[in-house]
């Protein structure tokens, strides 16, 4: 995994100008900055801060170039306040010098993700219905409103 298409310094939690999508994560105990990657089905932890990992494999990056990984391993994530046991793809390097990469296999565990100027949130999206019962129904006369 090479370059970097945006600065090489990530903003903490939130998303900007020239910054990738990034959140604070804790895994296996270490605190590590993290790519929050929509386009990636399955996470990546970089060798470093992985357990012991197992079954040498190879994954297709976006753009189509073959990554070789060197194993699976399963490890504890601590993502927007809520912690997970997880499988992921063991690598030597991941893009921008992050440590891991937050893949869907997470981001649909924790309920999804939103972007949006105030940072990265995850979890279901909440809609609310309000109505006030003092209110009273008003009375249309003109039939072309």
């Amino acid at each position: 995994m090479g370059g970097c298409c945006a600065n090489s310094h990530p903003a903490k939690g939130g998303i900007g100008v020239g910054s990738l999508p990034s959140v604070e994560v804790v895994v296996n105990g270490i605190p590590v900055v993290a790519l929050v990657d929509t386009g990636c089905t399955t996470s990546l932890v970089q060798s470093g801060i992985a357990g012991t990992h197992y079954g040498k494999t190879r994954v297709v990056a976006f753009d189509g170039k073959y990554v070789d990984c060197l194993g699976k391993s399963k490890g504890e994530f601590k993502v927007g306040g809520k912690s997970l046991m997880k499988e992921a793809l063991v690598v030597n390097n991941i893009v921008c010098n992050f440590k891991a990469v937050i893949g869907m296999d997470i981001i649909l565990e924790l309920g999804g993700v939103m972007l949006g100027r105030h940072g990265i949130e995850f979890g279901e999206p909440v809609c609310a219905a309000v109505s006030n019962t003092d209110v009273k129904a008003g009375i249309i006369e003109d039939k072309d409103f």
